[in-house]
């Protein structure tokens, strides 16, 4: 998880988040989705952030768990 390019003139929205304002039309801005993450092991000096960017990894375990 990292933290983006901080930029002084943005505002933020209702959810602590940036507002992205779309300047060029050739440029395809990214589009936030709403998960809900759960984490198996959290290090102890981790810190939670609004507005971080992450890379995910979906694991499928549904065949697992009906063995």
């Amino acid at each position: 998880i990292v933290a983006g390019i901080e930029d002084r003139d943005r505002s933020s929205g209702s959810n602590l988040l940036p507002n992205v304002n779309p300047a060029f039309s050739w440029v395809r801005l990214a589009q936030r989705i709403p998960v809900r993450i759960a984490f198996d092991e959290v290090p102890g000096n981790f810190r939670m952030i609004a507005g971080r960017t992450a890379t995910v990894s979906i694991i499928d375990d549904t065949q697992e768990a009906q063995q």
